[in-house]
């Protein structure tokens, strides 16, 4: 008994001298600590309601900005319904003499997060009837095809069709050094269904036909010393011999031309110019 009066009587001496002024002066500073905070909330709590009623405010015009653009956008957007002035099929950019270039730049375009250039066709309505075929025109042939010229057009992708063509305009200047615009009516049947604007096709013109036409090799026609023309071919006579003789040439396809005046027809000719005696 004592012993523990001895132990119990330590304890409370350490309890009172150590560990209760250590715990007193623990929340002394506790306090004191809370009292600073305190302060420092009273002080800076009117700042940041103030800040925080200003950020509210900033936040209500933002969204009233953002309401008003909505409705902006929602307006621009019923206005972008735009009807199509006309039947027919769209195609991607701008047409060209019955070509579409760009079309990959324009399609990438139209998707989503693509951006259009202002100003500028990215798309085209195309009727499919009527047909027409656009045809460069090499300005070495301008003398031969002029409105109405017939022909017909053989679609490379159907190369056993033969479609009718007429030539309804040849463009009065030049597209390109040395080539000028024709533009050929075609006429179609119910088995042109697959044909559409954009595809290519051969055209035969004829730009001159006479069955019964006398065609001489050109390289038979030579030049008349008296007018300098290439318009003398040398007849065989009678006797066999060259026989000089003028004539008048007509039309000229590849390597024959037509003789108009001058020659008939079973008369023969020399393909080379006789040796002067």
């Amino acid at each position: 008994s004592q012993f523990y009066l001895k132990a119990t009587e330590l304890r409370t001496r350490r309890q009172l001298d150590q560990e209760l002024p250590r715990q007193a002066d623990q929340v002394t500073e506790t306090a004191k600590r809370a009292g600073l905070s305190l302060e420092k909330t009273r002080q800076t709590l009117p700042v940041q309601l103030e800040k925080q009623g200003l950020e509210r405010d900033k936040q209500a015009l933002e969204l009233q900005r953002l309401e008003q653009k909505y409705e902006e956008l929602t307006a621009d957007r019923a206005m972008m319904a735009v009807a199509s002035p006309a039947e027919g099929y769209v195609y991607y950019g701008k047409v060209a003499r019955g070509r579409w270039p760009g079309v990959e730049a324009v399609a990438n375009q139209l998707q989503e997060g693509g951006k259009l250039v202002p100003h500028n066709v990215f798309m085209t309505v195309v009727a499919l009837r009527p047909l027409h075929v656009r045809a460069d025109v090499p300005e070495k042939d301008l003398h031969r095809l002029a409105h109405g010229v017939p022909g017909h057009a053989v679609p490379t992708g159907y190369p056993d069709r033969k479609l009718p063509v007429t030539i309804d305009e040849i463009s009065p200047f030049p597209i390109a050094p040395g080539t000028f615009d024709g533009t050929l009516r075609v006429t179609l049947d119910e088995q042109s269904k697959p044909l559409v604007p954009g595809m290519a096709c051969k055209l035969t013109l004829v730009a001159y036909e006479k069955p019964d036409a006398l065609a001489v090799p050109a390289a038979a026609v030579f030049d008349n010393a008296t007018d300098g023309q290439r318009n003398v071919v040398y007849v065989k006579n009678a006797e066999g011999k060259p026989e000089e003789r003028k004539v008048v040439v007509g039309q000229k396809a590849d390597q024959k031309w037509e003789i108009v005046e001058g020659l008939s027809a079973g008369e023969e000719i020399f393909l080379k110019k006789p040796d002067s005696p």
